[in-house]
């Protein structure tokens, strides 16, 4: 039996599903299923009462749930321990494409104050694929847009940002605000595509709200941006601390709150569950970020 077995017995008592269970390990039901069988035969003992509608665990599998728990987690302690940090250790952290001008200043404060534990190597990446390469161990630790359930990783919210939009000024000349109804005469556009992934939730207030996204035209950049909003019934969403404020805030673009809808983006710092070593950096990070 491997420590893997016990983590695929642990979700499924914690989820009384299979199903749910297979989701939150990412793979599907049928291994899952079989894999648990796998561990009852080795043991001798059956784990869950299995139904159509219904998980259980057994006598057999309450008892052994806290000692599996237990396990797992010592596992996990060890190979921590086994990675304590040293002077200089290591790190490669990827960044978003998208930060603003004060977060690029807390992370490089970070890395200068703590260059005696640490040697950071920084890349960039879009956050849609900051999981995979976490995953994969290409990258060690990564700033990203979007939260992960994945069961190798952990989270944790280091910053988030209103969005405002971004309109021509002939539509709304002299506001101060918008309210989501005024938005309905006009769509969203969105970004780069893989920014996509990242702002599904966005996609979901605004169509609760009767306001289309626009299917067919996206922009690459700032200045295209500017010019489809200036020609066309559309509006934007930018984070309301970023710095390219600076730079499209004008007598023809407007940027607004909406009043009676508040969407973020969030910034996350994700690491593999094991490597606990690398708390001290991302402490520094969420302490610099939300001082």
């Amino acid at each position: 039996m491997e420590i893997r077995h016990l983590r695929y017995f642990v979700a499924v008592a914690r989820e009384l599903s299979f199903t749910k269970a297979a989701q939150s390990l990412h793979m599907s039901t049928p291994p899952l299923s079989q894999r648990i069988r796998s561990m009852e035969s080795e043991l001798g003992i059956k784990l869950f009462d299995r139904s159509t509608h219904h998980t259980a665990l057994t006598t057999a599998g309450r008892e052994l749930l806290p000692l599996a728990r237990q396990l797992v987690t010592d596992f996990d302690t060890l190979s921590a321990r086994v990675n304590q940090p040293s002077p200089g250790l290591d790190v490669r952290l990827t960044v978003p494409d998208v930060l603003s001008r004060a977060q690029r200043r807390c992370v490089s404060r970070v890395i200068d104050d703590l260059s005696d534990l640490f040697t950071i190597r920084l890349r960039q990446s879009p956050s849609v694929a900051m999981e995979v390469e976490l995953i994969d161990a290409t990258t060690d630790l990564a700033l990203c847009h979007m939260p992960t359930n994945h069961p190798q990783l952990v989270d944790r919210l280091l910053w988030s940002s209103e969005l405002d939009v971004v309109v021509d000024a002939r539509r709304f000349s002299g506001r101060v605000d918008v309210t989501a109804a005024e938005l309905r005469d006009l769509s969203f556009l969105r970004g780069p595509r893989h920014w996509d992934l990242r702002s599904n939730q966005h996609f979901s207030d605004l169509r609760e709200r009767g306001i289309q996204i626009e299917p067919d035209v996206r922009y690459s950049d700032v200045s295209g941006m500017l010019l489809l909003l200036r020609h066309a019934p559309l509006f934007a969403l930018i984070p309301r601390d970023s710095e390219v404020r600076t730079v499209i805030e004008s007598e023809e673009i407007l940027l607004l709150p909406i009043s009676d809808l508040s969407m973020k983006i969030t910034t996350s710092c994700i690491r593999r569950s094991g490597d606990v070593h690398l708390d001290p950096l991302i402490d520094a990070l969420a302490a610099s970020l939300n001082p």
